[in-house]
């Protein structure tokens, strides 16, 4: 229910329905007059947005409970905002891998799908402690859960970690239960995402027997074959 652009000079813009903090925005605080527009039309709430809005991502200071200081943040290689590298976004919660490494999640919780090792829904985007200090090379979101690809130094191989829902399997850790913080899948290593400049993307136009159109999306690390059959 939300969409999330990430620009080159990796600027975040969020839009869609932020009922449960997916879009990062904080939470909304209507005045009268936005609460008498929202009893009227209930179904636009003041926590959505129906154009793309510019969210700024930030480190902040914690104190020595873990609860983090109010209007205080601090900074890192990117600077005082973080510039966001890949985004994802859940069926009502969000993730972001920031350019200094960092696992920022956002929305409900119900099932742990933010990793923070609790299950209260979150506003803003809040950094995923149990991830800190790990080579994060990639991140992924699926309806209630989240996945991160690390690269850990020892063997130089990718790991898998997930969390959120999983009683229906979907974490693949064998247990059929969910997690409210990062798990290491440790049956299998995955590969690494290619470097954008070995991936070539494309789309493919083909059609089925009763000519209807089909459309292929393929990403793949090859060359130009020269066959007629224009594949790649």
């Amino acid at each position: 229910y939300h969409s999330m652009f990430v620009t080159g000079g990796g600027r975040m813009y969020v839009c869609g329905r932020g009922k449960h903090g997916a879009l990062g925005i904080g939470r909304p605080r209507a005045s009268p007059s936005k609460l008498v527009y929202n009893m009227l039309m209930p179904t636009r709430s003041a926590a959505n947005r129906l154009l793309p809005e510019l969210v700024n991502i930030h480190h902040f200071v914690r104190g020595g409970d873990g609860t983090v200081v109010a209007n205080r943040v601090q900074q890192c290689s990117c600077g005082t905002q973080c510039r966001v590298a890949l985004a994802a976004a859940g069926a009502t919660h969000s993730v972001v891998l920031t350019s200094c490494g960092g696992v920022f999640t956002t929305g409900e919780n119900s099932y742990g799908q933010l990793g923070h090792g609790h299950l209260k829904n979150s506003h803003t985007f809040t950094r995923v402690e149990a991830l800190r200090g790990k080579n994060v090379v990639a991140v992924a979101a699926g309806h209630n859960h989240t996945g991160a690809i690390v690269e850990e130094s020892s063997d130089k191989a990718s790991k898998l970690y997930v969390w959120g829902r999983g009683d229906w399997g979907q974490l693949g850790t064998g247990e059929g239960r969910s997690y409210s913080a990062p798990r290491r899948i440790e049956s299998f290593d995955v590969a690494p995402p290619l470097a954008e400049d070995e991936a070539r993307m494309y789309k493919q136009t083909e059609y089925e027997e009763d000519n209807l159109p089909m459309d292929v999306y393929t990403c793949e690390k090859c060359e130009q074959d020269d066959s007629d059959d224009g594949a790649y």
